[in-house]
């Protein structure tokens, strides 16, 4: 009997738990990516998760804004994060759209450097696919 009631009171918590991170799931997603996102000079200002799969989560809404001013938004994204797996993931996208900043005249152009960064995912992704 007690092992019953221990049993209803961890699974109660632990659903509480569930709901509470569910409902602050946006807020946590952009808790954890920006420290990790810091060296790259970019922030994540709004992100809109749908869903958690087994191997993926669906990002209906995902903005980005580097230091430097240019914003990337990115909707409908399916992002892989199964870990240790060897099979290939998958990113997908439906809508990507990059607003530069406004640079004076001599001021290098950082979309190069983004599109650099752009073209060498797959390359610091292994078994990774972009679609």
């Amino acid at each position: 009997m007690k092992i019953a009631r221990y049993v209803v009171v961890v699974a109660g918590i632990v659903a509480v738990l569930a709901a509470i991170a569910w409902v602050l799931r946006d807020k946590l997603i952009e808790r954890l990516s920006n420290p990790l996102l810091k060296d790259y000079g970019i922030t994540v200002v709004d992100v809109s998760l749908d869903a958690l799969a087994a191997h993926d989560a669906a990002i209906s809404y995902l903005k980005l804004v580097h230091e430097k001013g240019t914003t990337i938004v990115i909707e409908n994204l399916t992002l892989p994060y199964a870990a240790g797996s060897k099979k290939s993931k998958t990113y997908r996208a439906k809508k990507v759209s990059v607003i530069t900043s406004t640079r004076t005249d001599g001021e290098a152009f950082e979309m190069a450097e983004l599109i650099q960064q752009l073209l060498s995912l797959p390359a610091n992704l292994a078994n990774s696919i972009f679609v």
